[in-house]
């Protein structure tokens, strides 16, 4: 007789049980959704699993204490969220062959002995257990490919009492009630690209990278009035999300674990920017990808929020055009004290019709008035020499949370001994003339930061773009510039090699102020928007929208500072940080499977 495999018992506290209890669970199920807890299944739909099959009190090797053995259910070399190979056991006493890896995974090669991987990439960057928005708890994967054990929660809150291996409170409320979990290899998820409003006439509008894509799970409340401090986090977002995702370079999202059911509510929201739609059904453990117009942003207040804004138009840089061309309706635009999202400020440049003389000067010369907006953009106008007081409130109005846009002689307001100046170096005989490149040039992309890199690829994706991290630029004043050098922790992104001149660079606000303590967004821009016929003194100013001319798509330079306008309005954090928002954490790899003794 041939006796039967030598079989260990192993006691209920050993943490090879726990393994064993973790990973011979039955088939999920779609279930209505749950607890998870600490070692549960992965979160925030990365596809969430069934409960464990009931197993006996004495553990589940033959040798176990009576009542045990027949509670065992052995390992498959298929466990959720991998492979196993080699040969291992099954966790009830019998071997298991489970062979090769197949194609580039390899047994053992992310780093779990008998379990099927690739070698970590060392430029994926891990999750990590304490995100804006949220803890994790317990073992879950970490994005590249590896386990990250989070532990237990904050006292007052519970592992997966809403949602499995998040740390909230103890009861489901809201659309948390219509999340489901899925049979393995299946998701709720909901997909799309989110875009510029840019109307047709314009050409095709452009996906936008950095957008927050979510899922409220109450009212979503209006933007406070006026200048406030909005850092990336928590407190950036309104209406309690359930379920979070940020764009990529190319514009996609994919939220996962999305409630299911009909008319489910999605807000779309960069900084300010922000529209809320409705999807009529998101079916359950299945894909629902969204039409473009459902995830465009808003062109009028009638379709959802857009900032505030203040232009001073000035005579050689139409900005107020380029803004038109991204999306907003020219109804938008009106004079100081009108309903618009646009208020023009005269600098010389286009004005409305029949509106009263507002100028730039009255703009920047008054903190309250500067503070009605959450941003201010000063192209092109004059390098004279500006009012101290004005530069001071313009420092004052981005330390509060202010965004200030400037395009070439804008300049100005950044340096005349005042307190931005600091933030670079000028060329030599700055006030004689800048270092010039000639009408056309191509210039190059910082891309040794997360934002830059994903600058690159958004141009080379919209087409504006000839060569992956090269900008072609047509400047009718030759792309004068007085910018040297940055002074850290100022971030260059756009630059020109030879001769050597910074395009484009940022900064945030309060200077010297801890990163957590920044409100404030500078963004500068060397090169025109576009040629524009300086305007005659002699003659009325030109009136907007007749003032742009014949409708046609944006230029490749036009293109660049659409995608700053976006970066310039959405929440502050330092330019050497990955954007990112709650990230669900995927599902854990498997732990190593019992060995043969």
């Amino acid at each position: 007789m041939t006796p039967p495999p030598r079989m260990v018992y192993v006691s209920r506290s050993s943490p090879l049980l726990a393994a064993v209890l973790l990973l011979a669970c039955a088939q999920p199920t779609v279930t209505p959704r749950g607890g998870g807890g600490a070692g549960g299944e992965a979160t925030g739909g990365a596809g969430g699993g069934g409960a464990p099959a009931p197993l006996g009190d004495a553990g589940v090797y033959p040798d176990a204490p009576p009542g045990g053995r027949d509670a065992c259910v052995p390992l498959t070399c298929d466990p959720a969220g991998g492979r196993y190979c080699g040969k291992i056991g099954d966790g009830c006493g019998t071997p298991l062959d489970c062979g090769d890896c197949t194609g580039s995974l390899t047994c053992g090669g992310g780093g779990i002995d008998h379990v099927c991987g690739k070698p970590v990439d060392p430029s994926c960057q891990p999750i990590s257990c304490t995100q804006p928005g949220g803890r994790i708890c317990g073992r879950v994967g970490d994005g590249c490919g590896r386990a990250l054990d989070c532990g237990g929660c904050p006292s007052g809150q519970t592992c997966g009492g809403v949602t499995p291996n998040v740390c909230g409170g103890a009861t489901c409320e809201g659309l948390c009630k219509q999340q489901v979990s899925c049979p393995a290899g299946q998701r709720t998820t909901v997909s799309g690209i989110v875009r510029a409003p840019t109307p047709p006439r314009f050409g095709m509008a452009d996906p936008l990278y950095n957008v927050l894509v979510y899922v409220p799970n109450a009212p979503v409340d209006p933007f406070p009035m006026g200048v406030s401090c909005e850092q990336c986090g928590a407190g950036a977002v309104w209406g309690a999300p359930l379920v979070t995702a940020l764009t990529g370079a190319d514009g996609k999202f994919v939220l996962q674990n999305v409630p299911a059911g009909k008319d489910i509510p999605l807000v779309v929201q960069v900084g300010r920017w922000r529209r809320q739609v409705k999807i009529a059904e998101v079916k359950p453990c299945a894909d629902t990808a969204l039409d473009a117009e459902l995830t465009r942003l808003p062109r009028t207040q009638a379709e959802g929020n857009i900032p505030h804004m203040a232009i001073a138009t000035g005579i050689y840089d139409p900005f107020e055009c380029t803004l038109r061309k991204i999306g907003i309706a020219d109804g938008e635009f009106t004079a100081p004290g009108g309903t618009g999202r646009v208020h023009f400020y005269p600098f010389g440049g286009a004005h409305i019709a029949g509106a009263p003389k507002v100028s730039g000067d009255d703009l920047a010369g008054s903190l309250p008035t500067l503070s009605q907006y959450d941003i201010v953009l000063f192209p092109c106008d004059d390098p004279g020499d500006r009012a101290a007081a004005s530069m001071k409130n313009l420092v004052d109005y981005t330390a509060r949370g202010g965004r200030m846009f400037l395009t070439d002689f804008g300049y100005s307001w950044l340096r005349d001994q005042g307190p931005l100046q600091g933030t670079v170096t000028w060329f030599p005989g700055l006030y004689m003339a800048p270092v010039k490149l000639g009408n056309d040039f191509t210039l190059d992309v910082d891309q040794t930061f997360p934002k830059g890199k994903a600058f690159a690829e958004w141009l080379t994706g919209v087409g504006a773009s000839r060569m992956p991290g090269r900008l072609p630029v047509h400047d009718p004043f030759g792309g004068g510039s007085y910018v040297h050098l940055m002074v850290p922790p100022t971030q260059r992104w756009l630059s020109s090699g030879s001769p050597a001149t910074v395009q484009h660079f940022t900064f945030n606000t309060p200077l010297g102020a801890p990163a957590d303590k920044q409100c404030g967004r500078v963004v500068f821009s060397n090169f025109h928007v576009e040629a524009q016929v300086m305007t005659d003194p002699t003659r009325p100013a030109p009136t907007f929208p007749g003032s742009c001319g014949v409708d046609r798509p944006l230029s490749p330079q036009e293109k660049a500072l659409e995608f700053m306008l976006f970066d310039a309005t959405s929440c502050v954090q330092p330019d050497t940080d990955r954007p990112r928002v709650f990230e669900p954490p995927p599902a854990a790899p498997p732990l190593p499977p019992p060995v043969i003794l």
